[in-house]
C-alpha cells in the first residue's frame, strides 16, 4: 500500500496536476493499469508453464499459485481452463480448439475494455499529459 501510494504520488508530480484534478485523474488511471494487468491474463500463465517443464514437473510451474493468472495476479478461468487442457495428454484437438477459441474471445473482451478506459482517461487529459501517460505506457 506504501508503495503504491507513493507512486500515486510520484504520477500526480509527473503529471503535474493539483489534489482536485488528481481526484478526477486518478480513479481512471487505476482502471487503466487494472485492465493492462487484465489484458495481459495468461502470459503469467505461459511463462510459469513452460519454467514448469524446465523445473521438472507440473508444481514447479504453479508456484505461488500464479498458474493461468495475469501479470497482476488476476483469475483468468479461460487461461487456466485451456492451461489444464494442454497439460493433459488425454485432451481432444476439438476440446483444446474449443479452449483456444474461448480464451481469444476472453481476452479481445479485456483488450475492448481497457480501450474504453483509456479513451475515458484521454478525455480528461491536456496534450501533455497525455504525451506523458503515453510516455508510460497508460495509453496508445
Amino acid at each position: 500500500e506504501e508503495m503504491r501510494q507513493r507512486m500515486a504520488d510520484r504520477m500526480k508530480e509527473i503529471l503535474k496536476v493539483n489534489d482536485a484534478e488528481w481526484a478526477v485523474l486518478q480513479p481512471r488511471i487505476e482502471k487503466v493499469q487494472q485492465l493492462q494487468r487484465s489484458a495481459r491474463g495468461g502470459r503469467g500463465g505461459m511463462m510459469m508453464m513452460m519454467g514448469g517443464r524446465r523445473g521438472g514437473g507440473d508444481q514447479a510451474g504453479r508456484q505461488g499459485g500464479r498458474q493461468g493468472r495475469g501479470f497482476g495476479g488476476e483469475p483468468d478461468p479461460t487461461s487456466e481452463a485451456l492451461q489444464a487442457a494442454l497439460e493433459s495428454d488425454s485432451t481432444s484437438t476439438a476440446e483444446i480448439k474449443e479452449k483456444l477459441a474461448a480464451y481469444r474471445k476472453a481476452r479481445k473482451s479485456r483488450e475492448t475494455e481497457l480501450e474504453k478506459a483509456q479513451t475515458a482517461l484521454v478525455e480528461v487529459l491536456t496534450p501533455r499529459q497525455e504525451a506523458v501517460c503515453a510516455m508510460m505506457g497508460l495509453v496508445r
